[in-house]
């Protein structure tokens, strides 16, 4: 990861605000807002899904996604590391690191420099472009998964407890039906893991696939999920389906969610999944102070999870940290 660039520090900060979607005071521009905007900032395809925008901001490869997979509005498409103006406001697109396409936000206004963090992940992924920062004056981090007990391990330790997992349901008969984001995580899987079996993929993630394959991302063939599973591959399926009739039909299955939530005490058995395994593509609390030491921010808002927790943490350390509270905090996704 790169960190680049130099803030300016002339007269008042810029302020964000929450009004059911995270805005920049005095602008037109939102960051990820569920609410209706002109113009708003999509960070990447695991992001909220754009509902009734005018207009929405994002890269290229994002763009190909929101089209294919969610019948987006209208996209102001901007590639990375080139700024354009936009009335008063200069804006530029960073690579964030963790999904396809997934960027920050850099943005110049009244002499300073703003940086919506968004989804960026300093430790990278096996298929996101690597990371990279700015300096800023004013940062916005999203602290969904700060709170202690989300310590994420390394994709490689990861892997090898998946491939366990679905090598002892191959073992004893069953089909294992690995649930996890279409979108990001399915693909960081297939690039690790992909060699060892045959895999089968709901329509979802073999759409999410073909967008990375198109983008030069090298994944295995992952055929689409038809009929009846095979009896000698796993099946990848969208987390937030496995609830779904198809699921349900599938005779001796083995239910391995990838998911944050793993690290929550007894999530697994509230979800009703056989195995949790805790894979996120997104940054821990660990990966958000990286990214605060390589931004050197004069003020830091932080939104969702444990923003207050994070906040106070930050505090104690001197810095200038401000929670936003958010109608989802406190809550996990």
């Amino acid at each position: 990861m790169t960190e680049i660039g130099a803030p300016r520090t002339h007269g008042a900060l810029p302020r964000v605000e929450y009004r059911n979607g995270l805005h920049l005071e005095g602008t037109l521009l939102w960051f990820d807002a569920r609410r209706t905007a002109d113009l708003c900032f999509v960070s990447s395809a695991g992001a909220p899904p754009p509902r009734a925008h005018m207009k929405v901001l994002c890269t290229d490869k994002t763009a190909r996604f929101l089209r294919k997979m969610q019948g987006a509005p209208p996209a102001l498409v901007c590639p990375f590391r080139k700024p354009f103006a936009l009335g008063s406001l200069t804006i530029e697109l960073l690579p964030a690191g963790s999904v396809l396409g997934s960027a920050s936000l850099r943005c110049d206004v009244g002499g300073h420099r703003v940086l919506y963090a968004g989804a960026a992940n300093p430790r990278g992924t096996p298929t996101a472009e690597p990371a990279r920062l700015e300096r800023c004056d004013v940062l916005v981090l999203d602290t969904t998964w700060a709170a202690p007990r989300f310590a994420f391990p390394d994709y490689e330790v990861v892997a090898q407890q998946l491939v366990r997992e679905i090598d002892a349901a191959l073992g004893a008969g069953q089909v294992p039906v690995v649930l996890l984001p279409p979108v990001g995580v399915a693909q960081d899987l297939l690039r690790l893991v992909g060699q060892r079996y045959t895999f089968r993929a709901q329509a979802a993630i073999g759409a999410a696939c073909a967008i990375y394959r198109a983008a030069g991302v090298d994944l295995v063939a992952c055929k689409n999920f038809v009929g009846t599973p095979a009896p000698t591959g796993p099946l990848l399926w969208p987390l937030h389906l496995a609830g779904s009739v198809s699921v349900r039909k599938i005779p001796r299955k083995r239910l391995i969610a990838l998911t944050p939530l793993a690290l929550e005490p007894g999530w697994a058995e509230r979800a009703r999944v056989d195995v949790a395994i805790p894979w996120s593509n997104l940054p821990d609390a660990t990966e958000l102070r990286k990214i605060v030491e390589r931004t050197h921010p004069r003020k830091i808002y932080v939104h969702g999870g444990d923003a207050e927790g994070f906040a106070a943490s930050l505090r104690a350390e001197g810095l200038v940290a401000e929670e936003i509270v958010t109608e989802r905090q406190g809550t996990l996704l």
